[in-house]
């Protein structure tokens, strides 16, 4: 009997050469998906890195609630010199609390803090005998506020003016915001006409400011 033509002679020849074609096809499939794994990670990689780099700018932005009182002169063309600055920094992202800072200040005279002064914010002169003056702590006010946020009730007219004059006083340069958020207008939508009677020169008060702000958020 005549071998089949179509089968080799060898027993298992047929078989080994499907085997080998079908681990040779297996192997190029497997190659293929690596490539195509790697080609995903790699195209993921730098969309993830991306999406890091876009996230980092909005999670480091930090808002400066602040609010500073000074002396109220009585006459005008007084100067009026700062007394106290409370402030606390929020992160922008979550508004939580990542630091706070609060001192009484001393004038260059406590002749400035008259009885019209002190009906107005209630610092007296005793009060500031032993605080530092402001060119002593202008440096750590200056890094509280430069390249934040800042926020406060009614600082576009008057806190932030007198930020500028403090440091001016002092011949230094003042600290600049990368935006300002005045809460007068947000509270008087939350509040009405009681927003005017919501002030502060406390630190425990301007954290009570802040959680207003997060409500009115919300």
């Amino acid at each position: 009997m005549r071998p089949d033509p179509s089968i080799d002679s060898a027993p298992g020849v047929g078989m080994r050469r499907g085997s080998s074609e079908a681990m040779a096809a297996d192997q190029h499939c497997g190659s293929f998906h690596g490539r195509q794994q790697q080609q995903q990670q790699q195209q993921q990689q730098p969309q993830s890195q991306l999406r890091d780099e876009e996230d980092e700018p909005h999670h480091q932005l930090e808002i400066a609630f602040y609010d500073m009182q000074s002396t109220v002169p009585s006459k005008k063309g007084d100067e009026s010199e700062p007394l106290e600055f409370s402030s606390i920094i929020l992160a922008a992202h979550g508004l939580f609390e990542t630091d706070s800072f609060s001192s009484l200040l001393r004038p260059s005279s406590v002749s400035l803090i008259t009885t019209v002064s002190v009906a107005s914010n209630g610092i007296t002169r005793d009060a500031v005998r032993d605080a530092p003056s402001f060119d002593e702590v202008a440096d750590t006010i200056f890094n509280v506020l430069h390249g934040r946020v800042w926020a406060g009730q009614n600082i576009s007219k008057v806190g932030n003016a007198r930020i500028r004059e403090a440091f001016q006083r002092a011949n230094r340069s003042p600290p600049e915001p990368v935006a300002v958020l005045d809460t007068q207008l947000l509270l008087q939508k939350c509040f009405g006409k009681r927003a005017a009677e919501l002030k502060f020169n406390k630190l425990n008060r301007i954290s009570a400011e802040a959680s207003r702000i997060r409500r009115c958020g919300s």
